[in-house]
């Protein structure tokens, strides 16, 4: 789990991290979202809005962490949605993810 949360970080400093509802479908209307990830304690409504821009733009949708732990290791107001725009931290983060779920 650290390693992803460390990773995400390199790509927000890198300025290819997004965060929020109206952030993230802003960054898949302009194309640039690679990756979406959505806390697992977002509300089910929320979640069903975010994931038909993901699939429109066919980007893959992962399920991670909550959002307080966003909330309190990016210092910033609780978020469950967050859009990686890179493809190699998307790639990443995808194989992270996948090691954590075996």
């Amino acid at each position: 789990m650290e390693k992803i949360l460390n990773l995400m970080h390199l790509a927000r400093k890198a300025g290819k991290i997004t965060f929020g509802s109206a952030a993230c479908e802003r960054s898949f209307l302009e194309r640039k979202a690679r990756l979406l990830i959505l806390s697992n304690d977002l509300s089910a409504r929320s979640a069903a809005n975010i994931t038909q821009y993901a699939l429109d733009a066919r980007v893959k949708v992962c399920r991670f962490g909550n959002k307080k732990l966003f909330g309190n290791s990016f210092q910033i107001k609780d978020t469950g949605i967050i859009t990686i725009d890179n493809s190699n931290f998307a790639r990443g983060i995808d194989k992270l993810l996948k090691k954590l779920e075996e």
